[in-house]
Protein backbone atom coordinates (compact mmCIF):
# COMPACT_ATOMS: atom_id res chain seq x y z
CA UNK A 1 0.00 0.00 0.00
CA UNK A 2 0.92 3.32 -1.02
CA UNK A 3 1.57 5.77 2.15
CA UNK A 4 0.09 9.21 1.42
CA UNK A 5 2.23 10.65 4.58
CA UNK A 6 5.32 11.41 2.36
CA UNK A 7 5.37 15.28 1.04
CA UNK A 8 3.70 15.82 -2.63
CA UNK A 9 5.31 18.32 -4.56
CA UNK A 10 2.18 18.65 -6.98
CA UNK A 11 1.13 21.67 -5.79
CA UNK A 12 3.74 24.09 -5.62
CA UNK A 13 4.91 22.51 -8.97
CA UNK A 14 1.34 23.27 -10.82
CA UNK A 15 1.35 26.47 -8.52
CA UNK A 16 3.92 27.69 -10.74
CA UNK A 17 2.85 26.59 -13.45
CA UNK A 18 -0.49 28.46 -13.42
CA UNK A 19 1.93 31.10 -12.05
CA UNK A 20 4.02 31.76 -15.56
CA UNK A 21 0.72 30.55 -17.51
CA UNK A 22 -0.77 33.10 -15.89
CA UNK A 23 1.38 35.90 -15.88
CA UNK A 24 2.59 34.89 -19.62
CA UNK A 25 -1.04 35.66 -20.78
CA UNK A 26 -1.44 38.87 -18.67
CA UNK A 27 1.37 39.90 -20.79
CA UNK A 28 -0.14 39.23 -24.38
CA UNK A 29 -3.43 41.08 -22.95
CA UNK A 30 -1.31 44.31 -21.98
CA UNK A 31 0.86 43.89 -25.26
CA UNK A 32 -2.91 43.97 -27.48
CA UNK A 33 -3.63 47.10 -26.06
CA UNK A 34 -6.06 49.01 -23.04
CA UNK A 35 -8.70 47.22 -24.78
CA UNK A 36 -7.72 43.73 -25.10
CA UNK A 37 -6.65 44.08 -21.65
CA UNK A 38 -9.69 44.96 -20.15
CA UNK A 39 -12.25 43.12 -22.10
CA UNK A 40 -14.00 39.95 -21.34
CA UNK A 41 -11.26 37.88 -23.50
CA UNK A 42 -8.89 38.56 -19.26
CA UNK A 43 -11.73 36.36 -18.00
CA UNK A 44 -10.29 33.53 -19.91
CA UNK A 45 -7.28 33.22 -17.41
CA UNK A 46 -10.03 32.21 -14.53
CA UNK A 47 -10.95 28.96 -17.07
CA UNK A 48 -6.75 28.47 -17.49
CA UNK A 49 -5.71 28.20 -13.69
CA UNK A 50 -9.09 25.87 -13.15
CA UNK A 51 -8.06 23.82 -15.50
CA UNK A 52 -3.94 23.99 -14.03
CA UNK A 53 -5.95 23.22 -10.79
CA UNK A 54 -7.97 20.32 -12.08
CA UNK A 55 -5.06 18.43 -13.53
CA UNK A 56 -2.93 19.10 -10.28
CA UNK A 57 -6.11 17.38 -8.61
CA UNK A 58 -5.90 14.20 -10.92
CA UNK A 59 -2.28 14.06 -10.64
CA UNK A 60 -2.35 13.84 -6.99
CA UNK A 61 -5.33 11.08 -7.65
CA UNK A 62 -3.18 9.08 -9.58
CA UNK A 63 0.29 10.00 -7.24
CA UNK A 64 -1.89 8.29 -4.39
CA UNK A 65 -3.33 5.17 -6.34
CA UNK A 66 -6.36 6.52 -7.55
CA UNK A 67 -7.17 7.46 -4.21
CA UNK A 68 -7.63 11.26 -3.07
CA UNK A 69 -9.39 12.33 0.42
CA UNK A 70 -11.32 15.67 0.14
CA UNK A 71 -8.34 17.24 2.21
CA UNK A 72 -5.71 16.22 0.58
CA UNK A 73 -7.43 17.66 -3.17
CA UNK A 74 -8.05 20.54 -1.43
CA UNK A 75 -4.66 21.17 -0.08
CA UNK A 76 -3.23 20.62 -3.68
CA UNK A 77 -6.08 22.57 -5.56
CA UNK A 78 -5.75 25.47 -3.30
CA UNK A 79 -2.25 25.72 -3.35
CA UNK A 80 -2.06 25.95 -7.05
CA UNK A 81 -4.79 28.75 -7.02
CA UNK A 82 -3.08 30.26 -4.13
CA UNK A 83 0.48 30.52 -5.88
CA UNK A 84 -0.70 30.84 -9.14
CA UNK A 85 -3.02 33.91 -8.38
CA UNK A 86 -0.47 35.38 -6.07
CA UNK A 87 2.76 34.93 -9.00
CA UNK A 88 0.33 36.80 -10.94
CA UNK A 89 -1.09 39.50 -8.87
CA UNK A 90 2.42 40.38 -8.12
CA UNK A 91 3.48 40.65 -12.11
CA UNK A 92 0.62 42.60 -12.97
CA UNK A 93 1.78 44.90 -9.91
CA UNK A 94 4.65 45.80 -10.58
CA UNK A 95 3.73 46.10 -14.33
CA UNK A 96 1.04 48.54 -13.78
CA UNK A 97 2.92 50.43 -10.89
CA UNK A 98 6.19 50.45 -12.02
CA UNK A 99 6.80 49.44 -15.99
CA UNK A 100 4.06 51.11 -17.17
CA UNK A 101 2.06 53.78 -15.24
CA UNK A 102 0.01 55.05 -17.69
CA UNK A 103 -1.16 51.64 -19.01
CA UNK A 104 -2.27 51.17 -15.43
CA UNK A 105 -4.07 54.25 -14.96
CA UNK A 106 -5.93 54.40 -18.04
CA UNK A 107 -6.99 50.42 -17.04
CA UNK A 108 -7.53 52.00 -13.54
CA UNK A 109 -9.84 54.67 -15.19
CA UNK A 110 -11.76 52.56 -17.49
CA UNK A 111 -12.55 50.57 -14.99
CA UNK A 112 -13.94 53.25 -12.63
CA UNK A 113 -15.89 54.69 -16.15
CA UNK A 114 -17.36 51.02 -16.45
CA UNK A 115 -18.48 50.38 -12.75
CA UNK A 116 -19.70 53.98 -12.54
CA UNK A 117 -21.72 53.16 -15.72
CA UNK A 118 -23.11 49.80 -14.33
CA UNK A 119 -23.80 51.60 -11.04
CA UNK A 120 -25.80 54.36 -12.85
CA UNK A 121 -27.66 51.44 -15.29
CA UNK A 122 -28.82 49.85 -11.12
CA UNK A 123 -29.92 52.84 -9.96
CA UNK A 124 -27.18 53.92 -7.86
CA UNK A 125 -27.53 57.66 -6.58
CA UNK A 126 -25.48 60.49 -7.42
CA UNK A 127 -23.72 60.96 -4.09
CA UNK A 128 -23.34 56.63 -4.35
CA UNK A 129 -21.66 57.20 -7.75
CA UNK A 130 -19.29 60.60 -6.32
CA UNK A 131 -18.10 58.49 -3.13
CA UNK A 132 -17.29 55.35 -5.66
CA UNK A 133 -15.65 57.49 -7.40
CA UNK A 134 -13.45 59.40 -4.59
CA UNK A 135 -12.65 55.96 -3.23
CA UNK A 136 -11.41 54.14 -6.08
CA UNK A 137 -9.56 57.14 -6.70
CA UNK A 138 -7.85 57.41 -3.62
CA UNK A 139 -3.87 56.92 -3.79
CA UNK A 140 -3.54 54.41 -0.51
CA UNK A 141 -5.91 52.01 -2.88
CA UNK A 142 -2.94 52.14 -5.20
CA UNK A 143 -0.25 50.01 -2.77
CA UNK A 144 1.08 46.87 -2.74
CA UNK A 145 -0.54 46.24 0.74
CA UNK A 146 -4.02 47.23 -0.95
CA UNK A 147 -3.04 44.65 -3.65
CA UNK A 148 -2.04 41.97 -1.38
CA UNK A 149 -5.45 42.89 0.59
CA UNK A 150 -7.72 42.29 -2.85
CA UNK A 151 -5.23 39.04 -3.55
CA UNK A 152 -6.40 37.21 0.08
CA UNK A 153 -10.30 38.67 -0.52
CA UNK A 154 -9.70 36.69 -4.23
CA UNK A 155 -8.47 33.79 -2.19
CA UNK A 156 -11.83 33.20 -0.17
CA UNK A 157 -13.60 32.46 -3.57
CA UNK A 158 -10.58 30.53 -4.88
CA UNK A 159 -10.72 28.36 -1.61
CA UNK A 160 -14.63 27.63 -1.92
CA UNK A 161 -13.60 27.08 -5.76
CA UNK A 162 -11.18 24.52 -4.75
CA UNK A 163 -13.41 22.80 -2.28
CA UNK A 164 -16.03 21.92 -4.95
CA UNK A 165 -13.22 20.68 -7.13
CA UNK A 166 -11.79 18.45 -4.30
CA UNK A 167 -15.27 17.40 -3.92
CA UNK A 168 -15.55 16.19 -7.64
CA UNK A 169 -12.06 14.56 -7.73
CA UNK A 170 -12.01 12.75 -4.73
CA UNK A 171 -12.01 9.09 -4.48
CA UNK A 172 -12.20 7.83 -0.47
CA UNK A 173 -10.08 4.37 -0.02
CA UNK A 174 -11.87 1.37 1.19
CA UNK A 175 -12.08 0.89 4.92
CA UNK A 176 -11.39 -2.50 4.76
CA UNK A 177 -8.79 -2.53 1.81
CA UNK A 178 -5.47 -4.22 2.54
CA UNK A 179 -7.55 -6.11 5.39
CA UNK A 180 -6.98 -9.66 4.55
CA UNK A 181 -3.98 -9.08 2.32
CA UNK A 182 -1.97 -9.71 5.21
Amino acid sequence: METTSRKSATGPLFGLIAGVVMCGFIFILYKGGLQLYMSNTARAGYVAIIAIAVIAGLREKKRNGGYLSLSEGLKVIFMVFALGSLLQTVFTHILLSYVDVPFGEASKQLSIERYVAFMKSTGASESQVEDYIKNANDPKNDTFMATLLSYCIFCIGYFVVSLIIAAIIRKKRPPFENSFNQ
